[in-house]
């Protein structure tokens, strides 16, 4: 076991997005996974990062542009009728595709040191599953077949939280504290089994990584959850 835990909260938006999607006919951001562009439109993300009023509205009209372009490619891909594995896997690589689009259009506008920050507060929201991303594996030394292995790891626990999920919504009415504590307990497995996979040096390089903590607002209603790192 490792050393010394790290205190996490872990992503669990692609599960979630699965297992209710059907059920609950709400485009969610957090079922997108966390991206750059979303993240500035949070007002206490603009006054981490310092933006002046003129690069703050570059910054919040780009995001405002990648947000709707993620929901309108989100949304084909929910209407394909995928089976949860495939629509999780298809959402992932759009995030993929826009985490890259946002990192090349936002660095046109926002400093290095500030692009530096907003990643690290994305690492944040994500949380210690990060890790199974290609490009935090290698920054932490995941040797590319272990990256993999975890990978699948995250993805069949994401599987079957997701069908969790999906009978407490199935039957109607929704006790929210039965909700709120299988998804507690669905990320502290996730967060535990990540954990395990990693040695104390890797774990000491994603802290690193991810920089120094951010408290993330509380949500509001009808929101998404906070994720304190």
């Amino acid at each position: 076991m490792i050393a010394q835990r790290l205190s996490v909260a872990i992503c669990l938006g692609l599960a979630m997005f699965g297992a209710t999607a059907s059920v609950q006919a709400q485009g969610r951001s957090r079922g997108m996974g966390s991206s750059l562009a979303r993240l500035l439109t949070i007002e206490e993300v603009q006054k981490e990062l310092k933006l002046d009023s003129a690069v703050l509205e570059k910054a919040k009209a780009y995001a405002e542009t990648s947000q709707t372009k993620m929901r309108e490619e989100s949304q084909l891909i929910r209407d394909q009728g995928l089976s949860d594995a495939d629509m999780r896997a298809d959402l992932a690589a759009l995030n993929d595709q826009m985490f890259a689009k946002d990192s090349e259009e936002l660095a046109k506008i926002i400093s290095a040191d500030q692009m530096k920050r907003l990643k690290q507060l994305m690492l944040q929201q994500i949380g210690i599953s990060a890790v199974s991303r290609k490009e935090v594996a290698e920054a932490i030394g995941i040797k590319e077949a272990d990256r993999v292995a975890l990978k699948k790891k995250v993805d069949d626990m994401n599987t079957a939280n997701g069908e969790k999920m999906r009978e407490m919504f199935s039957g109607g009415n929704v006790d929210r504290d039965a909700v709120q504590k299988i998804m507690a307990e669905n990320r502290n497995q996730l967060d535990e089994t990540v954990l395990e996979s990693l040695d104390e040096a890797q774990e000491a390089k994603f802290k690193e990584l991810v920089g120094a903590e951010f408290k993330f607002p509380e949500p509001q209603a009808g929101g998404g959850r906070r994720r304190d790192f």
